[in-house]
């Protein structure tokens, strides 16, 4: 299955939406990833101050070196999201999102809904050092 993927900005909510569907090559997560550079431009928000909402409940398993770039990808700090989260089809692909993440920040669901909720509900305060 050929990959594909959409991405939309939410400019009032600082929200970049990010749906894939199929299987990846390296340069497929190379185009994604420069096109997400474009969407948060674009979306004016505050570096690190947006939220992040990804479908990749269509999405196959990936090979190895595909996780690996989307891992890189998502660690970049420069364009590191308020919190992150991601709507998944199959515990397979899942488990294969949760190696990726090692964030505090990112969750998984299974509905765009709960998904949106657990982004936008306000955060505890916490002290600090």
């Amino acid at each position: 299955m050929n990959p594909t993927y959409t991405m939309a900005i939410e400019p009032q909510r600082c929200l970049l939406r990010v749906t894939m569907s199929g299987f990846f090559a390296l340069k497929n997560v190379a185009a994604l990833e420069a096109d997400r550079r474009k969407a948060l431009a674009r979306l004016g928000c505050a570096r690190n101050t947006h939220y992040t909402l990804v479908d990749v409940s269509a999405c196959k398993l990936q090979p190895q070196e595909v996780v690996g770039a989307f891992q890189s990808a998502l660690a970049d700090t420069r364009f590191m999201s308020r919190r992150i989260a991601f709507v998944t089809g199959s515990s397979l692909a899942r488990m294969q999102v949760r190696r990726m993440m090692t964030r505090d920040d990112a969750d998984f669901f299974d509905t765009v809904k709960d998904a949106e909720a657990w982004l936008f509900e306000p955060v505890p305060w916490r002290a600090t050092g």
